[in-house]
């Protein structure tokens, strides 16, 4: 008997720095009222899967979890969580919101996670569970990441969370994304009895769309230690789907509820739907989603630009992969240093755009940034 997992890209349940004020976390109770949220829920069942990575904490004040939050140290290449910050904080009742529309696992390992301290970091979890949401990708010394085991009919699918992106440190509470983590994770899942093996990876750059040579090596050796799937984060657009041995290796699922408006590249992300059996992923079905104004998913099915995305990337990976370790990382960090450039002109326009909406103290923040 097969079973359905369903995964989708990053959610951010928060304001940005240069949406503050205007953002999802603004308006979190309009957009969780929207029709994505009925459309996602349609799609689930009652043996079905759902799983995501929350981009963002859920704290019921942001100023008050700052200052009760003791993150530490700056870090020469990451940050602290700031006393008295509003970006990047999710309410409490996107807890409920996610739960309602059917999602049972949720990855907390990413580099947005602790922008409210380790406070925001565990209230984040607290709310999850209360709504009957597992989170996963808690740090865990015997076991490289907390371990989540969900029955799906006669399938049990067991999931491990990572992150290798550190904006923020130091960091004691998501799990490092290290060789040695993830073999740690394979084999608990293993005893664990799990019968299918879910890795979520939150890597890699931003804006480019296929993965680093590092990041392959990785997948392909998870997969031959185990996993049965990997399921990848964080670079904000779309990259391939990788079949290598028995697994499956998606290496992002690009954005899903993002405030990134500035080119069709950052407002699109990938549906999948997974089906799943004894000897792990039977097949995919992908899907473009496309953000819209509002920030809000829509879905689109055969999409002409989505499916050529998605093979172009794929096999522009495996010629490159094939030339050897030189000629990829030669053509990956010119290509990166480009998108970053288009990336930061984007950025800007969609600044310039919405500069009148937003709200005084933010312009006030944003200015104070340049000077």
């Amino acid at each position: 008997m097969s079973s359905k997992l369903l995964l989708i890209g990053d959610i951010l349940t928060g304001d940005r720095q240069h949406t503050d004020g205007i953002g999802i976390g603004t308006h979190a109770q309009e957009i969780l009222q929207k029709p994505w949220a009925t459309l996602l829920k349609n799609r689930t069942s009652p043996t079905s899967i759902l799983f995501g990575n929350l981009e963002a904490p859920l704290v019921p004040d942001a100023g008050a979890v700052s200052k009760a939050s003791s993150p530490g140290k700056t870090a020469s290449a990451g940050k602290t969580a700031s006393a008295g910050k509003t970006a990047f904080a999710g309410k409490s009742e996107f807890a409920r919101g996610l739960s309602q529309i059917g999602f049972n696992v949720l990855s907390i390992a990413n580099n947005h996670i602790l922008e409210h301290g380790e406070a925001g970091f565990h209230n984040t979890t607290r709310l999850l569970i209360q709504q009957g949401i597992k989170p996963v990708g808690e740090a865990n010394k015997e076991t490289g990441s907390n371990l989540v085991l969900v029955k799906s009919g006669d399938l049990k699918v067991g999931f491990a969370a990572f992150n290798s992106v550190h904006d923020i440190k130091p960091n004691q509470c998501y799990a490092e994304l290290t060789k040695e983590n993830v073999n740690l994770a394979i084999e608990g899942l293993k005893k664990l009895g799990a019968d299918v093996i879910c890795l979520s990876f939150h890597w890699g750059n931003e804006y480019i769309h296929f993965p680093s040579w590092d990041q392959i090596t990785m997948a392909r050796a998870a997969v031959d230690a185990g996993a049965d799937l990997i399921i990848g984060h964080h670079p904000h657009v779309i990259q391939p789907v990788e079949h290598h041995n028995k697994g499956v290796i998606i290496y992002s699922l690009g954005n899903f509820l993002f405030d990134m408006m500035w080119s069709k590249q950052v407002r699109s992300g990938m549906f999948i739907e997974c089906t799943l059996n004894h000897s792990g992923v039977e097949s995919l079905k992908t899907e473009l989603v496309e953000l819209q104004k509002d920030c809000t998913p829509r879905f689109i099915e055969h999409d002409k630009w989505f499916n050529e995305l998605l093979q172009q990337n794929h096999d522009r990976m495996q010629a490159l992969y094939a030339s050897g370790k030189d000629n990829y990382d030669q053509y990956y960090f010119k290509k990166l240093k480009i998108n970053r450039f288009k990336a930061r002109v984007g950025m800007k326009k969609q600044l310039a755009l919405q500069w009148k909406d937003l709200p005084k103290k933010t312009r006030r923040k944003i200015l104070r940034s340049f000077l």
